[in-house]
């Protein structure tokens, strides 16, 4: 039995696809997924834990302030995670500046879809029936949801592109 030498291996399985040569489409979308849920986790753990610890944030400026700190925490396990397993970035390409700087505006629109939709729906939208104590969490996945197809093609078509030779 081989020891998984990284936490990203224990987390996450490998769908190996043989040296030098880049997963799928389709593995790639598989494993954005699956990273993307790993990412929804952090991102509503943080944010559920700072409405809890402060007793504020269901709504309006406070819920805006949560999301966004909740987004980057998120944001910087997509990084790597991300580059390394869906996208098979080298680890000297993932620490270059340009490859973050580059993540870094792709995320940043990417917040702003997210955040945005999100706050819409916990400040103006009425919470459905029984659902008012999960409303932000409920609002918060929509959100999610919003940014999930900008973030997979902005990262796929600008961020970790394969090195043409």
């Amino acid at each position: 039995m081989q020891i998984p030498s990284s936490i990203e291996e224990m987390v996450v399985p490998s769908l190996e696809v043989g040296p030098g040569r880049r997963a799928s489409g389709r593995v790639r979308m598989l494993r954005f997924v699956a990273v993307g849920a790993i990412n929804t986790a952090i991102d509503l753990m943080i944010l559920n834990a700072l409405i809890l610890l402060s007793g504020r944030g269901r709504s309006g400026i406070y819920y805006t302030l949560f999301k966004v700190v909740s987004f980057v925490c998120a944001a910087a396990n997509s990084y790597f995670m991300n580059g390394r397993w869906t996208f098979s970035v080298p680890s000297a390409r993932l620490v270059k500046t340009t490859k973050a700087a580059q993540f870094l505006l792709v995320s940043l629109c990417g917040l702003v879809v997210n955040a945005t939709t999100a706050s819409y729906v916990v400040t103006f939208v009425h919470p459905l029936r029984g659902m008012g104590a999960l409303w932000p969490t409920f609002a918060a996945l929509v959100g999610t949801g919003c940014g999930l197809a900008f973030n997979f093609l902005g990262y796929s078509h600008f961020v970790f592109l394969r090195e043409r030779r």
